[in-house]
């Protein structure tokens, strides 16, 4: 039998492991423009969140305006949220050792792993793609998820027991 018309191949294990790469840097510029624009409201207008916010929704814009700067600003934005995530991560270590000393105090679990997780993964598919088969590379996301997510763990236990003591 003559196969001589056009082949589809299966794709490959690293193709599959980066399927996500298939999605559009405008749908990720769209996502950030939507932290930004919750950075924006979330913590008043005193809130040293609003001028982190209104640059990642202006650039999210120039970016999905101007195709050529989309993934230059993908870039920018991923170092700059990774940054964000590891000072968050800092500071929820130091409560998680230290404990809460503020009495207006909330956690949202989950907030910091999904932030934490979604920047870096963004680090890896943008800035860091050259060296995404280094093995380092390949789990950052994995890896930062699971730190951030014990974190997270432990300021919620930290919090509740203050809240509910034993």
């Amino acid at each position: 039998m003559d196969n001589s018309g056009p082949t589809t191949s299966e794709p490959t294990d690293e193709e599959r492991a980066y399927a996500p790469d298939t999605m559009p840097a405008a749908m990720f510029l769209a996502a950030n423009a939507a932290v930004g624009g919750l950075c924006l409201v979330s913590g008043g207008w005193r809130s040293v969140l609003v001028p982190f916010g209104l640059v990642i929704v202006v650039a999210s814009v120039v970016g999905v305006v101007s195709r050529g700067l989309g993934e230059r600003i993908l870039s920018a934005q991923a170092l700059a949220l990774l940054a964000a995530a590891v000072m968050f991560m800092a500071w929820s270590a130091w409560i998680a050792l230290t404990g809460i000393h503020d009495t207006d105090f909330t956690w949202g679990v989950g907030l910091l792993t999904a932030g934490a997780v979604y920047s870096s993964y963004l680090c890896a598919r943008f800035p860091l793609r050259a060296w995404r088969s280094h093995p380092a590379i390949a789990s950052l996301t994995v890896i930062v998820g699971l730190v951030a997510l014990l974190l997270d763990l432990a300021v919620f236990v930290r919090f509740e027991l203050s809240v509910r003591p034993l």
